[in-house]
């Protein structure tokens, strides 16, 4: 018997299940079969059962695919007489890889031609298994032509032709095909000789929204053996299989020259016509095949309190009422910037749906998103940090994949790539930073900073080493590579800080305190050289199966709480095994096929947590559809996004020529929507990216969106009801708008700052307690009158944000940088200085792959070290001598200064610099003058850049305002900057020249408007104490 029960409440539809499951007299110990669609439900049914009953067991959930493997009389748990999809992609692959040398043929092998890494030809095996896993399903009849010894319909076109031979090849005589197993069960229960053992039960298939043809006719034969019970959500109790989409009446009218009234085709209701075609061909094929069946209806009225319940009313008796109720929040439209911000949008309004509603549950909440990858991030983000523990909304996110939620899986992956690849730096310092990687190799993530910079000292940018360079046809010159540069810092691990050179370089000032980890990096390198090597050639499955499986033994720390997630991981390479062995593939293959079987079945979700768990559930689209709930959200309805287009391939057959039932994204995410708007019982909000976050520029929301509320429009008379939402949700529109809203007390006070009349900068310029330094070096003092700000910030408070790009190198040095250059030549001019040769320090450079190997890296610094020979020539002209270098020692006013100044020669102290004099050069220079002249009087010259400025000898006297000003730099931030310090008060005694800076002044000082914001006014009496003195002494000496 064939029963069908359509309602459009499935709670009541979940009842008549019960009663059936109860009535049928079947033992306590004997499984209940019911036919379900999504993890989702399965849920839904236990949890409802046990509500309605008291318990819920014994029921044995089964999705329509493995139903018809039972009813085709395979067991559970055993093999299929037919390859399972992944299977079916191995098969395919095997003999794209063997093609014969038919003329229908050619177009592929030309497609094929050149793929040397085997991923074209696995990605072809893929889409063609999935048209061929179709054609058996929604076109068992082109099948079976195609399988007989003489086809009735044969093909005549290549791309038609290459199909039915490759079919036939893959599955000869019929062997293994599903189409073959079925159409031989309908057969033999139209005989009467069908003894399936699934045929000894009831069976119960409960809320599918949709089902092939050919799966209805094995049902429909089934039910002459056994007990078939449909329990189909339907959204209206009236006829609507003659209903027509918009579309539908066009091309009606276009092909019959006549109007859609001329033609007697009738609107139903707007939205069933546009939204419902998968159910309505559906409904119509269930119906319609034949009436050897029993229906009983459902259907319960709906009271009309609201636009949502009106519109379900409507759709339900496919006739317009006289109600015209006004917008009540019912449906919610939310037109946002971004996602975030559609999840803090959407967490306001739970809120506010809470604190109206005291009945209402989080469990009583369904959020579905169209990309759960791409929103769960957005939804930890808000939902894990609530306004206040009271604010708190508990949630669980469901049906995230593998990659997401199984971190060593993700990891694996990630290695994989990086092995694959360039080895460049940057990758391996993440690929390092996962500490199941790093204590793997006794590496800890808190050195990786230090190890990232040593290495970038020594070298290390790209390439295991030769041979890998060699391999990949490249040049022989391994200068950038791991092994070279590893062979560095080994020989700076052993020396120290001297920073010998021998055949290689000694890297210089290695901790020996890091000698475990360069250990453990060492090990790492080398692993990962041999690993990549073998990851080089081809392998059957087996071994490679087996080589990614001891990668993941020999990189991946197993502990306790991942042990679950590791054995999962074991588990889909295991499998990856099983389907080519099934799918009777034995080739030997590059690794590109293999890795991306890998990444697609880490992408696929593990079993059903998270669904319906007693808080808000946030799920992708299909797990939860049909299901009911108070409150049924959906976010991410961008245009093109949702619905999703239908993308056919050249070669499918069915998009050819597409017959009703046939399996389309479109119509079937279209027919989602109507399932999510009947199945909402008090209040739907949907939410889109509508408005571009750089501009303000408005895009365009899903169709679905449009078609909803040009509806709401025309038969209510509402106007748009979409919310327009701002960018911040502290704009004052959310406390000034009655209908944008914010239970954030920090948001309001963060709008009233913004609102309210500027009271300054809010940095606290009071004096603090600090303990005042006793010494400080030389350096750090004179820091200190560069820019007070900075200094109070790094040194006082030991605040450093980085501000600067920290992104690692990947690619070797071609041309030294202008800051490189610079050091090259400081560097050469006090190696001449100190009568040293300055090769030495270059070659230091060469062998630690600072500059370009050979003539290119000699070319590159030629003219570099030519500007250092001409300053050297500068400076032991203006000293008369051989410079020397000058301890200092200090006491003033009960500051200790230490430090050396190089650059002295009886009573001359020469400041070189490579470039040109700055306002941070002169104050430099007038420090180190005062501090020299404490001894002698000594008369200082500062040169660069072509210039010179010489100070005579002063009063060392000075030095104590400056003691004074350093101090009370420490208790608070100084409103003062040399740059612009000097360039106000400057009065012509310095060249303009001298006094432009515009990488340090005042405008690029972050310290600066850290402390003061936007104001860049000058402490005047500290900037006259500073610097007047010098300004005084060189206009003396004018």
């Amino acid at each position: 018997m064939l029963k069908i029960y359509t309602g459009n409440r499935l709670e009541r539809l979940l009842e008549k299940m019960d009663m059936n499951i109860c009535s049928a007299g079947s033992g306590p110990l004997t499984k209940v079969p019911i036919c379900i669609q999504t993890p989702g439900m399965q849920r839904w049914i236990g949890i409802k059962l046990a509500e309605l009953t008291g318990i819920s067991a014994n029921l044995d959930f089964i999705f329509p695919g493995a139903l018809m493997k039972r009813l085709a009389g395979v067991g559970a748990g055993e093999k299929a007489p037919w390859p399972e999809k992944n299977e079916l992609v191995w098969k395919v692959y095997s003999k794209l890889n063997s093609l014969p040398s038919e003329q229908f043929y050619e177009h592929i092998r030309n497609y094929l031609e050149g793929d040397i890494n085997g991923i074209r030809a696995y990605r072809l095996a893929g889409r063609i298994a999935d048209v061929f896993d179709q054609y058996q399903v929604y076109r068992p009849q082109m099948v079976l032509d195609w399988l007989s010894v003489k086809p009735k319909n044969p093909p005549v076109e290549d791309n038609d032709i290459w199909q039915m031979e490759l079919f036939r090849s893959i599955f000869p005589h019929g062997s293994g095909c599903k189409t073959t197993i079925f159409d031989k069960f309908i057969k033999n229960c139209t005989k009467g000789a069908n003894n399936c053992p699934a045929l000894k039960t009831p069976i119960h298939i409960f809320g599918i929204s949709v089902l092939p043809a050919f799966f209805i006719e094995m049902l429909k034969a089934a039910s002459q053996y056994t007990d078939i019970y449909f329990y189909l959500l339907s959204p209206t109790r009236q006829y609507w299989g003659d209903s027509k989409t918009i579309r539908e009446k066009r091309r009606l009218e276009k092909i019959t020259q006549k109007s859609a009234e001329e033609l007697y085709i009738e609107e139903k209701h707007e939205l069933l016509d546009n939204l419902g075609v998968i159910g309505r061909d559906f409904f119509d094929y269930l119906f319609g095949s034949d009436d050897s069946f029993l229906t009983e209806e459902e259907y319960f009225d709906i009271a009309k309190n609201s636009v949502l319940q009106t519109v379900q009313a409507e759709i339900l008796d496919l006739e317009y009422g006289n109600e015209k109720p006004s917008h009540d929040n019912s449906i919610i439209i939310n037109n946002c910037h971004n996602p975030l911000r559609e999840m803090e949008t959407l967490y306001d309004q739970l809120l506010e749906l809470f604190n109206n509603d005291q009945t209402l549950r989080p469990s009583d909440i369904l959020v579905m998103t169209t990309d759960i990858e791409k929103y769960a991030p957005y939804i930890k983000a808000v939902f894990d940090n609530p306004y206040s523990e009271r604010e708190r909304i508990p949630y669980s996110i469901a049906d995230v994949s593998e990659k997401q939620t199984n971190r060593p899986a993700g990891i694996f992956l990630e290695l994989l790539s990086t092995l694959r690849g360039d080895f460049s730096l940057a990758d391996v310092m993440r690929i390092l930073s996962y500490d199941l990687i790093a204590d793997k190799f006794s590496i800890k993530r808190s050195d990786l900073s230090t190890l990232s910079t040593m290495l970038q000292n020594a070298g290390a940018m790209w390439s295991y080493g030769r041979e890998h360079l060699r391999k990949e046809g490249l040049t022989i010159d391994d200068t950038f590579t791991w092994e070279r540069a590893l062979r560095r810092v080994a020989l700076g691990l052993a020396e120290g800080s001297s920073g010998s050179i021998y055949s290689e370089a000694a890297v210089k000032n290695v901790p020996f305190s890091l000698s475990v980890q360069i250990g453990g990096l060492m090990r790492f390198a080398d692993l990962s050289s041999k690993y990549a090597e073998q990851m080089d050639s081809e392998k059957t499955i087996p071994e490679w199966c087996a080589l990614m499986q001891a990668l993941a033994d020999d990189y991946i720390k197993e502990t306790f709480d991942n042990a679950d997630d590791i054995l999962h991981l074991s588990k889909c390479i295991a499998d990856i095994n099983t389907e080519a062995e099934n799918g009777d593939f034995t080739e030997a293959v590059p690794a590109a096929p293999v890795l991306e079987r890998l990444t697609e079945s880490l992408s696929e979700t593990r079993g059903a947590k998270g669904f319906i768990s007693g808080r808000v559930t946030f799920c992708a689209m299909l797990p939860m559809r049909s299901i009911p709930f108070r409150v049924i959200c959906v976010a991410g309805l961008d245009e093109n996004t949702f619905p999703r287009q239908k993308v056919s391939l050249e070669f499918d057959l069915m998009a050819k020529s597409p017959k009703p039932g046939d399996r389309n994204n479109r119509d079937s995410d279209r027919y989602l929507f109507l399932e999510t708007l009947i199945s909402a019982q008090d209040t739907l909000i949907l939410s889109y990216t509508g408005q571009s976050e750089r501009d303000n520029a408005e895009l365009l929301p899903s169709t679905l969106i449009t078609e909803l509320n040009t509806h709401l429009k025309g038969r209510f008379g509402i106007e748009d009801i979409t919310l327009k939402q701002k960018l911040h949700s502290f704009s004052r529109d959310y406390f000034s708008n009655e209908k944008l809203f914010t239970y954030s007390s920090d948001k309001y006070n963060t709008s009233r700052a913004f609102s309210s009349e500027k009271t300054g900068h809010r940095f606290s310029t009071l004096p603090i307690e600090v303990q005042m330094p006793d010494e400080v070096s030389l350096a750090d003092f004179e820091n200190f009158f560069i820019s007070p700000p900075d200094y109070f910030l790094r040194k006082v408070l030991e605040i450093r944000p980085k501000l600067r790009d920290e992104s690692l190198p990947e690619n070797e040095i071609m041309c030294p940088d202008p800051l490189l250059q610079y050091k090259i030549i400081d560097n050469a001019l006090r190696e001449r200085l100190e009568g040293k040769d300055p090769d030495n320090a270059l070659e230091y450079l060469y062998k630690t792959a600072q500059l370009p190997p050979e003539n290119l890296g000699r070319l590159s610094i030629t003219e570099t070290l030519n500007t250092s020979m001409e300053l050297n020539r500068t400076v032991t002209e203006t000293l008369g001598g051989t410079p020397e270098e000058q301890k200092i020692d200090s006491a003033i006013d009960g500051l200790h200064i230490s430090g050396t100044i190089f650059g002295v020669s009886g009573n001359r102290y020469v400041y070189a610099k490579p470039a040109s004099i700055k306002p941070k050069d002169i104050i430099r220079g007038w420090i180190r003058h005062l501090l020299l002249c404490q001894k002698a009087s000594i008369t200082t010259t500062l040169c660069g850049g072509g210039n010179t400025v010489e100070i005579p000898p002063a009063d060392s006297g000075h030095l104590n305002n400056l003691v004074e000003i350093f101090k009370e730099g420490h208790k608070s931030p100084l409103r003062f900057h040399i740059t612009d310090g000097i360039r106000e008060l400057n009065d012509r005694v310095l060249k303009s020249s001298f006094l432009e800076d515009s990488h340090n002044s005042v405008a690029s000082d972050y310290a600066f408007r850290i402390c003061f914001g936007a104001d860049t006014t000058l402490d005047r009496d500290a900037a006259e104490k500073i610097i007047n003195p010098l300004l005084l002494t060189l206009r003396g000496a004018k």
